[in-house]
């Protein structure tokens, strides 16, 4: 991923990117989103050469992903602009919104920018939430945020905060329908490491990218419907929480399983990965969902 550009203020930065020629893909995908997001918070964290004040707090203890949010404010047009098959801009503004005793929370606002040169308008796609947690090298452990960054974030006026909430708007319970599922089984490998010695979060949402695509391709399987929808752009984005690390050479299951609402109309997709030798040890759960505007509410004043 190529990055053009980087403004930094106190509490705000914003990045322009976009995909390398390898990089790009035809389709709309999870995947290729967090990697957007993912070039935001490295430069954050001072690898291209940024250094904004809260970078001298989020280090040396090692910082870990529980929670990712993401939604697509249209994403049929999306994909039938081809957004990730051309050489697209993106804008990425991002935020540290909040801090908690050991987690604190980065917001993103995703932008299409049609034109670097001439200043075009860019186009809000995609709003994203992540929850970071610090641990402990040595004892792996939890570690409180330091008070450096604590007072950073909760003395300071932060500019113009970036509204993003996750889903919060479902009328009634979902129900899972047993009999529209769908399993994939994926092996980990080097390629999916990163420095931290452990999967990559992106990674992970590739397989689960995989796993609906994999299932569009089995004519025969009652979760065929829900795989083409997700493959022609009806997805409204995704909730995933972390809950344990995945590491090197480990065969995964990523569970796919229909998500009715009370007129049992399928409206969202449950997704679990764990362990095939240890089905009952989750590392990861959460949901896809197929309709974004029922799921949350768009900064309409902001777009």
């Amino acid at each position: 991923m190529a990055l053009h550009a980087t403004t930094t203020t106190k509490h705000q930065q914003t990045i322009v990117v976009e995909f390398l020629p390898y990089e790009q893909a035809p389709k709309l995908l999870l995947g290729k989103t967090f990697r957007i997001l993912e070039c935001a918070r490295t430069s954050a964290f001072g690898y291209h050469g940024v250094q904004p004040l809260i970078n001298q707090f989020l280090f040396p203890d090692m910082t870990v992903i529980r929670h990712n949010y993401l939604a697509y404010i249209n994403s049929p047009a999306l994909l039938q602009e081809g957004l990730f098959a051309t050489n697209m801009p993106f804008e990425v503004r991002s935020q540290i919104t909040e801090v908690k005793k050991s987690s604190y929370t980065m917001t993103h606002w995703v932008k299409r920018v049609d034109t670097i040169e001439n200043g075009t308008p860019s186009r809000l796609i995609a709003i994203a939430k992540t929850v970071f947690v610090r641990i402990d090298l040595n004892s792996g452990r939890s570690t409180p945020v330091s008070e450096g960054l604590h007072k950073l974030i909760t003395e300071a006026k932060l500019e113009e905060p970036l509204p993003v909430t996750d889903p919060d708007s479902i009328k009634g319970p979902l129900q899972s329908n047993l009999q529209c599922r769908f399993e994939y089984e994926v092996l980990t490998g080097i390629s999916m490491i990163d420095r931290f010695g452990h999967v990559n979060q992106a990674k992970v949402v590739d397989m689960v990218d995989d796993a609906f695509y994999s299932a569009a391709k089995e004519a025969a399987h009652p979760f065929k419907r829900i795989a083409e929808a997700y493959e022609s752009g009806e997805i409204g984005g995704i909730s995933l929480d972390y809950r344990e690390q995945v590491y090197d050479n480990q065969v995964l299951v990523v569970s796919l399983v229909a998500l009715e609402d009370e007129a049992k109309q399928v409206v969202a997709c449950g997704v679990k990965i764990y362990p095939k030798n240890r089905p009952d040890h989750l590392t990861h759960v959460g949901t896809v969902f197929l309709h974004p505007r029922r799921f949350f509410s768009l900064p309409s004043s902001k777009l």
